[in-house]
This record gives structure tokens, sequence and C-alpha cells, in this order.
């Protein structure tokens, strides 16, 4: 029987190198090895700890933010804008050690829109919206959103009126935002009756870019409304909600008022909660959901979100300490969930940057090569786009077809043109250039520095700690006492010479500073660990 019940008992290397993977965008050995003496319970508190981004991004041209007040002239180009603005959140990401950017990407998945065809300004605003409710209340997001400009331009809820009614926001609303259509029909859920009469209470709202409002709640701008545009008058639902009917007569605060009665509407249905735990699961668990797992797992995970009123938080605290989760709750010695799914392209990048120190180029006194040369051309228009996943610009509304396409889900990151950049992630670092085409990586790795500070490996004179310390750490499963283990030892870091060689060209590196010798074998191990098939499993 799936359990819910708390793992106990401190979490161990494995364990804890599973949790930080699955909620963080990677962990350090210093990280694995804290979590590791941690009970699941605190070592979720920990995580769940989360910090607010104070920081803003920075345009180069100006060294000033223009988030905030709109740009001026003097600004570089928008489509500059968007790809620092994006840059500016990979790098919050890359330095965070709790859950907030893997749920803040969860979010995103969830309530998709992308940068394309929006203003960097109102975008900063849609990320921004994400973070205030990252473990908070996913049902008053449900409604923060629906008055989001990105959003409204997204799903042409800008231009529809009570003469026009556009039913795009109503459908993914329904279909893809909070009820879904995956475990009932979409006649049990909602008919398209339901989508038309929804449809009428979005009327009205527009986006202005320099009349928009500031939401009193999160200080975050949100659209203004149009009344005479509205659809005022009754809307009536089907049997899917209980013949329900939501009313307005006239004016602003009755617009804002059928919205709200919308979301509470759709968010009393038992298919809502069971929708947002079953996309919870295939994030952080596993993409198939068994018959076990819905009626022990997503069931009871979906009366939790009901009963606290759609607050994440709790859910998150059940799920991530389950024994369920680590895989305890069950005879079977293979293990189910651990190192079974496969990284996204920024789980990948993120999580060897973190893991290994990677730094980019200083924002404050380098920042063109930090937001231009790194973070845009290097990371967002060549490496996560090869990888095949265009960061904050999904070409469906649905999002990113591995989170939610059955049957391959995950399996659809790696083909044969994505799989490249992947398996060359490990030559762009240690070599510091790009394959495929020229240019540096502008994020210098020194491996010899890293392998000679204790905290990474605690004995490079030893060549089978070298490979058994960065196995255990970056592997879901440290192949030691197999051929693979001795692939890794001999095959890359020894070649044909004995761990005595190896102790021996190190302790001459020590001495004489010729580090010839024991760098090519080091980089020929990185290159074949970060290219391996064990690495590209979370």
């Amino acid at each position: 029987m799936a359990s819910l019940n708390p793992s106990t008992g401190v979490l161990g290397t494995r364990k804890a190198a599973h949790l930080l993977r699955r909620t963080t965008f990677g962990p350090t050995r210093k990280q694995i090895e804290n979590f590791a003496i941690k009970t699941a319970n605190e070592a979720v508190n920990i995580l769940l700890d989360v910090i607010p981004i104070t920081s803003k991004p920075i345009d180069p041209a100006t060294g000033e933010t223009w988030v905030v007040d709109f740009r001026k002239p003097n600004n570089s180009e928008d489509y500059l804008l968007q790809k620092y603005l994006i840059g500016w959140w990979l790098d919050n990401a890359r330095r965070d050690d709790t859950i907030l950017h893997k749920m803040i990407f969860f979010l995103h998945q969830n309530w998709v829109t992308n940068y394309d065809n929006k203003i960097s300004e109102i975008f900063y605003d849609y990320l921004k919206l994400l973070e205030y409710y990252a473990i908070g209340n996913y049902k008053t997001l449900a409604y923060k959103m629906s008055l989001n400009n990105s959003m409204l331009i997204q799903l042409d809820g800008n231009t529809s009126s009570a003469s026009n009614p556009n039913e795009n926001y109503a459908r993914e609303f329904l279909e893809l935002f909070t009820i879904g259509r995956e475990s009932d029909s979409a006649f049990e859920t909602y008919t398209e009756n339901d989508i038309k009469e929804a449809a009428k209470i979005f009327t009205g709202f527009r986006y202005s870019k320099n009349n928009s409002l500031i939401d009193p709640d999160t200080g975050i701008r949100r659209c203004t409304e149009v009344p005479y545009t509205h659809s005022f008058g009754t809307k009536y639902f089907s049997d899917s909600f209980q013949k329900r009917t939501i009313t307005s007569t006239a004016g602003v605060e009755d617009m804002y008022t059928e919205v709200s009665d919308f979301v509470d509407l759709v968010f009393e249905q038992t298919a809502t909660a069971k929708n947002i735990c079953r996309k919870l699961y295939r994030y952080f668990l596993y993409p198939h959901i068994s018959e076990e797992a819905e009626s022990d797992i997503i069931t009871p995970l979906s009366e939790i979100l009901m009963n606290n009123n759609y607050e994440l938080r709790p859910v998150l605290e059940t799920l991530l300490v389950s024994k369920h989760f680590y895989d305890e709750d069950d005879s079977v010695q293979t293990d189910e969930f651990i190192g079974a799914k496969i990284k996204s392209p920024l789980d990948l990048l993120l999580g060897t940057m973190r893991f290994f120190n990677i730094l980019p180029p200083d924002p404050i006194a380098n920042s063109f090569d930090y937001y231009d040369n790194f973070y845009r051309s290097t990371i967002q228009i060549f490496f996560l786009p090869g990888g095949g996943m265009d960061t904050f610009s999904p070409s469906t509304i649905a999002g990113y077809k591995p989170y939610y396409q059955a049957p391959d889900y995950d399996r659809l990151w790696m083909n044969s043109s994505t799989i490249i950049y992947r398996y060359m992630l490990g030559r762009m670092l240690v070599e510091n250039k790009k394959v495929l085409v020229w240019g540096p990586f502008f994020a210098p790795f020194d491996i010899l520095a890293w392998v000679d500070t204790p905290e990474n490996i605690s004995d490079p004179r030893d060549g089978i700690k070298v490979v058994d310390e960065l196995l255990t750490f970056l592997f879901p499963e440290n192949p030691k006492n197999s051929s693979r283990f001795d692939f890794f030892l001999n095959d890359l870091l020894l070649g044909s010479l004995s761990l005595m060689n190896w102790q021996m060209d190190w302790d001459n590196y020590k001495t004489t500073g010729d580090s010839t010798s024991v760098v090519l074998r080091l980089q020929n191990l990185f290159k074949g660990i970060l290219s391996s098939q064990e690495y590209q499993l979370l």
C-alpha cells in the first residue's frame, strides 16, 4: 500500500540527495551532508523556509533596473531586456537553497504565459506573482492570475467584451489550470456551456501600461477594468457545478466579485484538488500515477488541500516527508522513484553549476558578460533551447510536454538533437567553450582548485576516493564494487596507470606546480561523469 506516513529516522546521504534534487535545482555536497543528518521533517521545513527575492534585474546599458518604473529611452531594446530578466531569474535559481524557485517553475508550468509579445516589465510582474504564491494559496493565485496583465494578453482577454466574449482564458482556466481533463470526462466536470458562461465573467478587463493598478495584497501591478465592456447579468452553470448561478448588476466591484465567485465555484469541486495534486506528484515524484497511488496518495492529498483552503504548504509537507516519496512503502528491492526521472535541461545546467560552484561573470563588475554573453547568448539562445527547453517560452499554453504528455513524459527531454547538448555539457564546462558553434562558455571551471578543496574531495591523492565521492554525490546510486565503477576509475581517471602512479603525479603537482598529467585525467573523468547516463537522472 502506498503510504503518506512520514519517513522516520535521519535521511542519510542517498535520501537527502534525492530530496534535494527533486526540490531544488541541484544540491551541493555540503548541502547533502547537512541534510543527511536530519529527519525528513526537519529537512523539508528548512526547504520550505523560503526567502523572498529582493534583487532586481539590471540593464547593463544603464547599470540600473527598469522593471519598477517602465523603461526609459536609454534602456536596451525590449527583446534584450526580456532575456536579461530571465537571466536574472536563472541566476537566482542557481543560488537558491530552498524550494522557492522549483515551485515558481511548477506554477509557471501550470499557469503558462511566455515572454513573447509581452513587455519585460509585465513579465516581471508575472514572475513576482508566481514567487508570492510559490508555497502559498493556489486558489488565491487563480484569482490573481485572472487579473494578471501577462495572462490577459496571453489568452486574448485584453479584447474580450460583452458583445464578443473570448473563450480562451475560460477554457484553459478549466481545462489546464484548475479542474483538468484527466480523471473524469469533461461532461462530468464542466461543459461547453460552462466555458461560454465563464467567458462572460472575464470580459471587460484591460491591460494598460500606464494605468495598471497595484494589487493591495501583493503590491504587484495588475490589469484595469472597463465596466461598459463587461457582461453584467446572470451566468448559468451546468449540473457539473450543481446548477449554480453567478449574478452581477453593474459597477467595478461587481466585476471583481464575479471573478472571485467563479474561482470559489471551481475550487469547490474535488476534481480541482485532485488535478493539482496529480500535477505536484508528477513534478516532484514520478510521471506515471498507478491506481494505488491515485487512491492512497492523490485522494488523501486532495483532501488535505481542500481542508486547508488550497494552501500548498500542508500538501508539500505531507508528500515530501512521506514514505512514498522515499520509496519506503513497499517490499520491492529495486527503486521506483529515486533516480527514476530524467533531468530537465534546467535541472542539468543549474545542478551542475551549483555542485561544482561554477560562477557566471560578476553581475556588477562585468554586467554585460553576465547578462548578455552568458545568460542570454550562451544559456538562453544556445544551451537551453538546444537541450529542448526554451525557458519561460514554452511552445503551447499547456507548457513543456515532458511535464504532461503521456506516455513518454520526461523521456521527451531526450532525442537525437537534444542529447548532443546534454552530453557535451561536461566538455563545455571543463574546456570553457561551446560545442557545435564557436565561442567561450563564459563560466570557466578551475578543475584543479575544485578537486583540491577538502569540502569537495577529502583526499585527492587517493584515486578511489576521488571517484567514490564524486559518484556518491552526483549519481542517484553509486555503482561501487561494479564494473561501472571500475570504468570511471580505471578507464577514465587512471587510464593505463596504477593508483600509486596517480598518487605520485598528484604529489608532483603539489610540489612543482606541474599539473599536466593530473589535469588531463581529471578532465577525462569529469567529462565522462557529466555525459554518463546516470548523471542525466534525478
